[in-house]
């Protein structure tokens, strides 16, 4: 495997490329009625995507490559990983694509094919679980979104890039959480102006990636550039503005600049600077080292970024005629600071009429966010070339919804200690009781009869239900 992902896609292969097949993605027609058989392949590892009568295109050792854990970033992948494109098409049904993917060569995790697909509601957030054909569940907390325009029944519409991983003891997996993280205690203050940095397009060429590639090593680093580092301007602005902040805003700062940047996951949280466009994908003619390209977010956002960010490299490496790759990022930062609040970035590759341009929204400040895994870089990337070179999948299949949980009444929720069938069997043996002692104390004297009175009135579980004079006078109003 070379080392240099530059090396292995050189301007010869890609002036010996062949004429692009016509595009072959099928219809949803077929499926309506029922599901496909749940595929069973192994993922071979001389496995590819074949394009050209050479076989080159998305083959075992890209997969491998993508699935390297680059610096550590990333959450451990497993041995095992599934996926889907989900979409819904026109007619509201929701449909999951899975290809072939040359998993599982060179320690890279293997893919599995998966059915049963269902979309469930976990803590704000639409995510899935499926089965393999063993019958274990599997669940997706990772996506990657893109509006795709291609052909067939994605000519023009959403997915989701969905990635699986395994239940554990069949359970649920730490899903996080989509809820927004309140800036500040005044809400006036919600509402100050942010300032911004990028938010055009820029175009990626060959030529620049593979030079900055070979440079190594940056002539001026982040924390020279902008005179700190980001743990620092972290630390720097809770100081500044701890009085005015929200208390859960208070509580992920410091999680922030106190993380220990040498253990795992604490140290996903640590800031680091951010590049708005990325160094390894600007233009030569073009300094990415400028306080107008960086800004301060965690560590995982910056991964997040990455794996969009590989993607169009690896498209653009690739260099295949009729290839256009394009990025935009827009930094929101948190007021006048250099502190980012919303990263919204955007990867657009065209293969001649074919597009998916992949959106990504990332609020900087959330309190339970997901890692990602190179796993998802690996089979993004693939089902990717797929799409736009008109792949067929190998399996198409009906994703349902999870049935809602049936709602008590709302007079159960209300009185849900009363229970009628319990009540009669009290009421029924006080009765029962009462009787019975009137009857055998016909005999007695006034003074015994006084006391057996008072003994009863203790023992009637009825007797600490008293007329309320309030319920007298009161009557129910009809709206």
């Amino acid at each position: 495997m070379p080392k240099n992902p530059a090396q292995a896609f050189t301007a010869a292969k890609a002036t010996a490329r062949l004429n692009v097949p016509t595009l072959s993605i099928p219809t949803t027609q077929r499926i309506e009625a029922e599901d496909l058989p749940t595929p069973r392949w192994t993922g071979h590892p001389k496995f590819t995507f074949a394009v050209t009568e050479r076989g080159e295109g998305f083959s075992s050792e890209d997969f491998s490559l993508l699935s390297v854990n680059e610096h550590f970033r990333y959450a451990r992948s497993s041995n095992r990983v599934g996926h889907a494109a989900i979409f819904t098409n026109p007619h509201g049904k929701t449909h999951a694509w899975q290809w072939h993917l040359p998993g599982g060569a060179d320690g890279a995790p293997s893919v599995v094919g998966l059915h049963d697909f269902e979309a469930i509601k976990r803590f704000g957030r639409v995510v899935y679980r499926a089965k393999d054909a063993d019958g274990k569940t599997w669940y997706s907390k990772r996506t990657t979104h893109a509006h795709v325009k291609l052909d067939g029944a994605l000519a023009d519409t959403e997915l989701d890039l969905a990635y699986f991983s395994e239940g554990e003891d069949e359970k649920e997996p730490f899903w996080g959480s989509s809820k927004r993280t309140n800036r500040f205690k005044n809400r006036d203050a919600e509402r100050i102006g942010h300032m911004q940095k990028g938010g055009h397009w820029m175009t990626i060429n060959y030529e620049s990636v593979v030079s900055r590639e070979a440079q190594g090593k940056r002539s001026k680093s982040q924390n020279e550039v902008m005179g700190r580092s980001a743990r620092d301007a972290y630390e720097e602005y809770f100081g500044e503005m701890e009085d005015t902040l929200a208390p859960e805003m208070k509580e992920i700062l410091q999680r922030a600049f106190l993380a220990d940047i040498r253990k795992y996951p604490e140290c996903q949280y640590r800031p680091e600077w951010l590049h708005a466009y990325a160094h390894s994908l600007t233009p030569l003619e073009v300094d990415p080292q400028v306080s107008e390209n960086l800004g301060a977010a965690p560590k995982w956002t910056n991964t997040e970024m990455m794996v969009l960010e590989r993607i169009a490299k690896w498209f653009t490496l690739k260099q295949e005629r009729g290839t256009t790759v394009k990025i935009k990022t827009l930094f929101e930062m948190l007021g006048e600071s250099e502190l980012i609040n919303v990263i919204k970035f955007d990867v657009s590759v065209e293969f001649h009429r074919r597009c998916i341009h992949f959106m990504q929204e990332l609020d900087a400040f959330q309190k339970f966010p997901v890692f990602r895994k190179a796993s998802d870089l690996a089979q993004a990337t693939g089902i990717s070339y797929a799409l736009l070179h008109g792949v067929p999948p190998v399996s198409q299949q009906i994703v349902r919804k999870e049935p809602d949980a049936p709602r008590s009444s709302h007079l159960h929720r209300r009185h849900r200690f009363f229970k009628p069938q319990e009540a009669r069997g009290h009421a029924s043996s006080a009765v029962a009781a009462t009787a019975e002692a009137e009857a055998s104390s016909e005999s007695l004297t006034t003074r015994d009869r006084r006391l057996l009175d008072r003994n009863l009135t203790n023992k009637n579980p009825l007797s600490h239900l008293h007329r309320d004079t309030i319920h007298e006078t009161s009557h129910p109003t009809l709206k």
